[in-house]
């Protein structure tokens, strides 16, 4: 009788060693080349909750700078077109002379996010400038080198009056 030699084949293994060095690779190569922007905004205080005992008070017309920005994205100071880059300087000069001006700003809800938040970068930067120039008439120095008094002093006297609305469309409110 003959004798069958059944030799077990053996099942061929892959090597996965390599695997994991390149998915390793692959991991850290799109942790390093994806950016993660951050958001950028603007630096805001919230007026204080409405007093109790506040009373309206009524603002001349000269004492007020009206900005409107339709649903075009279109900028109108005081029912004119303008650009953001035009109104700083007008900003500025108003501010220098009046720095107690009220500005108000309306915004239709179609309105870019981007035009609204150029508008206030303006409104911001250019307050920084009359109030340096305010810190460095009253006391002979930057705003930054100035005491913690001294701020409060030209923050009080350059407030940072802005009312904020938004069109009313006749639309209804948007739920």
């Amino acid at each position: 009788m003959r004798k069958f030699n059944f030799r077990r084949r053996r099942t061929p293994a892959l090597n996965t060693t390599a695997t994991a060095d390149i998915s390793f690779m692959l991991l850290v190569f799109f942790l390093v080349t994806t950016s993660l922007d951050s958001e950028t905004g603007l630096m805001k205080r919230l007026a204080a909750p409405e007093d109790k005992d506040a009373q309206e008070v009524q603002v001349k017309k000269r004492d007020g700078i009206e900005l409107c920005i339709d649903a075009r994205n279109t900028l109108w100071c005081d029912g004119k077109p303008s650009s953001v880059q035009q109104l700083s300087a007008f900003f500025e000069q108003q501010l220098s002379a009046n720095p107690h001006m009220l500005i108000n700003i309306q915004v239709h809800p179609d309105a870019d996010y981007d035009t609204y938040f150029q508008l206030q970068h303006t409104l911001s930067c250019v307050y920084r400038q009359v109030r340096e120039k305010v810190a460095l008439r009253q006391f002979g120095k930057s705003l930054k080198k100035c005491s913690a008094e001294e701020k409060r002093w030209v923050m009080e006297a350059c407030p940072q009056r802005i009312v904020e609305t938004v069109q009313d469309t006749g639309k209804g409110v948007a739920p």
